[in-house]
């Protein structure tokens, strides 16, 4: 055999044995997606609604100011595992995927409980007029 052939098929054999061994993940089906989607969209809208109790809170009088980097610092928790739970779930790794989704559903809670204690804290009395927003739009 000349030396052309003999390099030709064992570079051939490592290159088949090299995609043998490599770690390919699997895409999921999209029947697998359409099935678990609903969890991590029901996350999202969980988080629109509190975007929207944080939009309001000027108007209705509560002080976010204090707590301001730790809610920061929260929903940038919960926008890492509401990434990571899209990733997983196109991957089709199911067991990360609803432990991503049960994660941001824990950070969107510490969100609700340091409104909750924002709330309780602020004073009862109607906000001045100068915080009222003219147009209401949601």
């Amino acid at each position: 055999m000349s030396k052309p052939i003999i390099l030709a098929l064992i570079l051939s054999l490592l290159v088949v044995s090299g995609c043998a061994t490599t770690k390919q993940p699997l895409i999921a089906s999209p029947n697998f997606v359409e099935e678990y989607l609903p969890a991590v969209l029901g996350v999202e809208g969980e988080y629109n609604e509190i975007t929207a109790e944080l939009k309001m809170a000027r108007w209705l009088g509560i002080d976010l100011e204090p707590i301001k980097d730790e809610l920061t610092n929260i929903l940038d928790i919960y926008w890492v595992y509401y990434r990571a739970a899209h990733t997983y779930l196109t991957s089709g790794d199911l067991s990360r995927y609803k432990q991503a989704v049960g994660r941001a559903e824990n950070a969107l809670q510490k969100v609700r409980d340091l409104l909750e204690k924002a709330e309780k804290a602020a004073p009862q009395e109607a906000p001045p007029e100068s915080s009222k927003p003219k147009r209401l739009s949601l």
